[in-house]
């Protein structure tokens, strides 16, 4: 291999190499918060100038979830189910009729 050639090689791989580690350094910094909820510790981690609002989001929906499913709180949903064999919830209903088919 000529001198000039080598020169090229080595100055194309490391300019690749230059650039994949420059997209690595620019990490967004993303906001993390720690729920308990469902019986289980959730990290949850959102990014971007909304990422505050979509966590308040999430955390509510968990909580939401976790009222409607647990079957241990006999004022939840899922208890009711249980108990009176019916459920007047819509949600509920089409999540039983969706697990119905898969198991």
């Amino acid at each position: 291999m000529t001198k000039r050639m080598l020169t090229a090689v080595l100055t194309v791989a490391l300019t690749l190499s230059l650039t994949a580690c420059g997209g690595r350094t620019r990490q967004e910094a993303g906001e993390t918060r720690t729920v308990y909820t469902m019986d289980t510790v959730m990290n949850l981690t959102a990014y971007g100038e909304n990422a505050s609002a979509a966590l308040d989001a999430a955390e509510e929906t968990l909580r939401t979830l976790d009222a409607k499913l647990d079957r241990h709180d006999e004022t939840s949903t899922v208890s009711a189910l249980n108990r009176d064999g019916t459920v007047e919830d819509a949600e509920l209903a089409q999540l039983t009729d969706i697990a119905q088919t898969i198991g």
